[in-house]
């Protein structure tokens, strides 16, 4: 299981308020707990890079935006 504190769910759903009616994502980062839990700890919006009429229901994630994301996790 995923545990998120309601500011998080609150962020993401303002993410996807935001960029609406375009799809969105988002790039978790956190830990692994003993017990298996997955505890998130930062939240790295990505709005849609995709620029074709398909945003409503395709996503790209560029790969500056997957080496942002590597690089917070390290």
């Amino acid at each position: 299981m995923i545990q998120l504190t309601a500011n998080q769910i609150t962020a993401i759903r303002q993410h996807g308020e935001s960029d609406y009616p375009h799809e969105c994502c988002g790039i978790m980062l956190g830990h692994f707990a003993a017990d298996g839990s997955k505890t998130v700890s930062e939240l790295l919006p990505i709005s849609n890079a995709r620029e074709e009429e398909a945003r409503h229901n395709r996503f790209l994630i560029t790969a500056a935006d997957m080496l942002r994301g590597e690089k917070r996790a390290m």
